[in-house]
């Protein structure tokens, strides 16, 4: 996107709205000046429990008065953020563990990358799972800063059918996995 006002060659950034369920939330942010994406917290304000699956069933864990959460190997959790985004359309937010939620609590994104489209009018939630080389507990304080977010442009490609393969392209031959001996 160009800058509407005027004929610079400056882009002007999309804006984002949310809306806090509970005035508990805390107001999601960037860490630095440089932070490509933003911080999003567990956040169970407002939540007597938190959603869990395990062997293709639904369970429920009930929090106490600190909404503390002890997550346990073998189930992947649908953790409250208490936001609910308004994206514009033509983006996506995506959303990714942040580097120390691996290192300090053991947990892995199941999905690897979450994904929201600009249609979706709900409550986020960050799905997390403990690794599975992990023995320990994973305690997570409410308000942990436990992923983070940017808004993706998109780029939705016409899908056609054809009757042709591709023929190569350059000298690459190969390389399914990685294009190095």
């Amino acid at each position: 996107m160009t800058c509407k006002n005027c004929d610079c060659n400056t882009t002007k950034a999309p804006t984002l709205k949310f809306f806090k369920t509970h005035p508990d939330v805390p107001t999601p942010a960037y860490g630095t000046d440089q932070a490509a994406c933003f911080d999003l917290s567990y956040c169970a304000a407002g939540k007597e429990y938190v959603k869990a699956w395990r062997h293709g069933g639904q369970h429920e864990f009930y929090l106490n008065d600190t909404k503390d959460i002890t997550l346990l190997p073998g189930y992947i959790y649908m953790l409250p953020t208490g936001l609910i985004f308004d994206i514009p359309e033509g983006f996506s937010l995506r959303v990714h563990p942040r580097s120390s939620t691996g290192l300090k609590y053991g947990l892995i994104q199941p999905n690897s990358e979450g994904v929201i489209d600009a249609d979706y009018t709900q409550e986020s939630f960050l799905l997390f799972a403990v690794g599975p080389d992990v023995e320990r507990l994973a305690n997570i304080p409410h308000l942990t800063r436990l992923a983070q977010a940017e808004l993706v442009p998109m780029v939705r490609p016409y899908l056609i059918d054809t009757n042709v393969a591709p023929s190569q392209k350059g000298n690459r031959i190969g390389g399914f996995g990685s294009t190095g001996a």
